[in-house]
């Protein structure tokens, strides 16, 4: 998706198509609430857990 966001950037640089900075941005922020709310949290969680061969909180 941040793909996506950067050749939005990119077509709006060329074309001047205001809409599609508008839209970029909006990817953006959904990407980083998706990170927030379903990735970070998996990561904490394998990281307290102990995750690949570590010991992990006790």
């Amino acid at each position: 998706m941040e793909d996506i966001a950067d050749l939005m950037l990119r077509e709006y640089m060329e074309t001047g198509r205001r809409d599609l900075l508008e839209y970029q941005r909006l990817l953006r922020q959904f990407i980083l609430l998706v990170k927030v709310m379903y990735v970070q949290p998996k990561i904490i969680k394998k990281a307290l857990e102990g995750g690949e061969g570590g010991q992990g909180r006790k």
